[in-house]
């Protein structure tokens, strides 16, 4: 990711300009309702991110934000060219807009992944550069015509509680809060606490990667959705994925309740 380190490094007014991989879209916009859903969660590896690419290829109309700046692990789960993503505006760049479908795009985290690996960025320059890109999000939706009304961001672990509140408050989240069986299967823990912190930002708790026998256990009546865990694809793709988790009747069930409350 050397290739970063040539970008500039003041940080001028967000640009909404958005380029996309191919000829601008010839499609009328009917709407400004743009809704914003946050997938996020304390830790690590709960597969925060296969849940939102599964979301939004079953919910459509879609534009996802890779801002999980840990990783990007999103962008190269789509097969996205490394490209400037979100943080890009910030720099006066124009944003690269990734077309997985004719109603599903993604805008890709690699930039943003490089400056906070190399040290460059810190978690508070990231999400305030997010932040600010996001509030120009909608704006930009509509004068490049995408056919999206919803906006899935994928984040970091454990960001920080304020984050959370400014991300519901301020541009009215849905706040999709993801764990695994330690919710429930270690109610005692003292991390119970640091979930509950978390989860009161929530307006859906989904527990992933659950075991045979789990959904049984008392602990599960926490959560709103709950998702088995399947055996991944060899290739890691984001079409086979989504299909790996699709295969299984409860886990699309799961799925459709989540696109059900971001379509109400």
């Amino acid at each position: 990711m050397k290739v970063l380190e040539s970008f500039v490094t003041t940080m001028p007014t967000l640009s909404s300009a958005l380029m996309l991989n191919e000829a601008r879209i010839a499609i009328r916009w009917t709407t400004s309702m743009v809704r914003f859903v946050v997938f996020y969660s304390v830790d690590g590896g709960v597969g925060k991110t296969t849940l939102a690419l599964t979301t939004a290829f079953e919910k459509k109309r879609v534009l996802v934000v890779d801002a999980d700046w840990e990783k990007a692990d999103l962008s190269s789960i789509f097969g996205i060219p490394k490209k400037p993503g979100w943080l890009a505006g910030s720099y006066g760049k124009d944003v690269y807009v990734h077309k997985v479908e004719p109603n599903l795009f993604v805008i890709p985290g690699y930039e943003a992944a490089g400056f906070y690996q190399l040290g460059k960025m810190s978690d508070s320059d990231l999400f305030d550069a997010l932040f600010e890109a996001l509030l120009a999000l909608p704006d930009a939706v509509v004068e490049e015509r995408l056919p999206v009304d919803t906006i899935i961001i994928d984040t970091p672990k454990a960001l920080k509680l304020n984050w959370l509140e400014a991300l519901k408050r301020r541009v009215n989240a849905l706040m999709f809060f993801v764990t695994d069986r330690r919710l429930f299967t270690r109610i005692a823990d003292v991390k119970i606490e640091t979930y509950s912190r978390y989860m009161r930002y929530s307006s859906l708790v989904i527990a992933n990667m659950l075991e045979e026998g789990d959904e049984k256990t008392p602990g599960i009546k926490i959560v709103n959705a709950y998702i088995a865990r399947v055996k991944m694809p060899k290739n890691y793709s984001a079409e086979g994925i989504h299909k790996a988790i699709l295969k299984d009747g409860r886990n699309k069930r799961a799925i459709s309740l989540l696109v059900k409350r971001i379509k109400e």
